[in-house]
């Protein structure tokens, strides 16, 4: 059994070099601009750019605010 009060050699192992690899860069493709849509919300009857055309392809029928909080458009 290894004395306690000397220490024990550690099994430490040199970590291996590695070289980077150079990769090219790549080109930004050109962005195009979609125009954003309004929309007119079903419970409050404001507009509002429709977030579900822009990101999804579908027409919003409820603003966020509506869509998460219905029961205040009743008031």
């Amino acid at each position: 059994m290894p004395s306690l009060k000397q220490p024990t050699p550690s099994m430490k192992v040199p970590a291996k070099k590695t070289v980077a690899k150079k990769t090219p860069k790549k080109t930004v493709k050109e962005e195009k601009e979609v125009e954003m849509k309004l929309f007119t919300c079903k419970a409050c009857s404001k507009k509002f750019p429709d977030m579900g055309s822009y990101f999804y392809g579908k027409k919003s029928e409820k603003c966020l605010w509506c869509a998460k909080f219905p029961g205040r458009a009743k008031k």
